[in-house]
């Protein structure tokens, strides 16, 4: 049992030394010169960032507006998402609602502080689609996908392992440690918390791109999800700043996806359908706050330029 102890301490040690709660952040430019992806562990401040005080609450100009990335779609809001807005991006499986996410991200490269929260992919993989499409990679990514893995499933994958070997709790808890140290501590992590904090702390112009929210959704209880959202889309309202949400459509109860919604000013949703022997792609433009006259379908394609629209059906 001393050699299975011995096993458990060096694990236990190797968590202590990982630290806990803090969201790494890496830069697209770095990522992009490393040899292997695997290498991604660099933590790198947005360049840009500054620190100051918060400005005070501004009076929204829809005049002062930002691209969306996708010309159309801009021209069908207000020439582009008015500063301080939030934007929520829905859509069926393969839709390509991910691939809005980052050529949302890529139209804010340049003159804004790009911050790119990746839930359900590598800090790598995004970088590595965005070359694809030949678009800019300086902005700055939190990859909350490979943290989470490697400071919460993995430390239980690896508690289970020793588990089914048959080692219990309680033999760790016998251990003789210079610091006593809980193995619920490590599960506990609060990624959202992490999230806002890390988020609010961004100093103005700024866009966030939150990839998806679905992660959070299972994760913590619904209602706190959805409050901190609605204050970060306070805090990016406040200070002028852009913020887009993804999500999976029909993925959650009427009510979440309808306070999901809600908590943002604009609401497109993308489908995928098969007609007859080809699929059909629709953007749905579905709320724009006061203007229910922006709301219209443009059917699109995939091409070198991302999503991309060929025909527009005004529904309103």
């Amino acid at each position: 049992m001393s050699s299975s102890k011995k096993d458990i301490s060096e694990i236990l040690e190797r968590w202590k030394k990982r630290g806990k709660g803090k969201l790494e952040r890496v830069s697209g430019e770095d990522i992009e010169k490393q040899a292997e992806e695997t290498a991604l562990s660099t933590d790198v401040a947005p360049s840009d960032e500054e620190e100051g005080e918060s400005k005070p609450l501004p009076q929204l100009d829809l005049d002062d507006v930002l691209p969306t990335g996708i010309e159309k779609l801009d021209d069908l809001l207000m020439n582009g998402i008015p500063r301080g807005y939030s934007m929520l991006g829905m859509g069926t499986p393969g839709s390509g609602f991910e691939l809005l996410a980052k050529q949302f991200a890529m139209a804010g490269i340049g003159a804004e502080n790009v911050i790119y929260y990746a839930t359900n992919e590598s800090a790598g993989e995004v970088i590595a689609t965005m070359k694809y499409f030949d678009w800019p990679t300086n902005m700055t990514i939190v990859d909350i996908f490979t943290q989470y893995y490697e400071k919460v499933l993995q430390k239980e994958l690896e508690v289970a392992k020793l588990q089914r070997d048959g080692i219990t709790i309680s033999d760790i808890a016998e251990m003789d440690m210079t610091e006593e140290i809980e193995l619920d501590e490590y599960r506990s992590i609060n990624f959202l918390d992490e999230l806002l904090y890390d988020a609010t702390s961004l100093q103005p112009p700024f866009r966030i791109i939150i990839d998806s929210v679905d992660f959070f959704l299972e994760h913590y209880p619904h209602e706190e999800v959805i409050a901190g959202l609605r204050s970060l889309k306070a805090y990016v309202q406040s200070q002028g700043g852009t913020l887009l949400l993804t999500s999976v459509k029909d993925s959650w109860e009427t009510r979440i996806e309808h306070a999901l919604q809600a908590a943002c000013d604009i609401v497109v949703e993308l489908e995928i359908s098969r007609v007859g022997s080809t699929f059909e792609n629709r953007l749905i433009i579905k709320k724009v706050r006061n203007r229910p006259d922006k709301n219209a379908i443009l059917f699109y394609s995939i091409t070198e330029k991302g999503l991309t629209p060929e025909m527009v059906m005004r529904v309103a």
